[in-house]
């Protein structure tokens, strides 16, 4: 996120619901349901367009 912009092609509730998440990979923490530390899956709330994302902490 550079300049309070979301990332290209993403609406601001997806955005939304990717952060809290996101915000734990990038901080070196877990998710203690899923099988890699280093994922995250997390579902788009609008119904009309639904679209499940994956993320994933880069290796440096």
């Amino acid at each position: 996120v550079i300049g309070g912009e979301t990332p290209e092609g993403i609406c601001l509730s997806a955005f939304q619901s990717l952060l809290p998440d996101l915000r734990v990979l990038i901080y070196g923490g877990s998710l203690p349901w899923m099988k890699d530390p280093d994922t995250a899956i997390v579902a788009c709330p609008d119904p009309e367009n639904p679209v499940v994302f994956e993320l994933r902490r880069a290796k440096e």
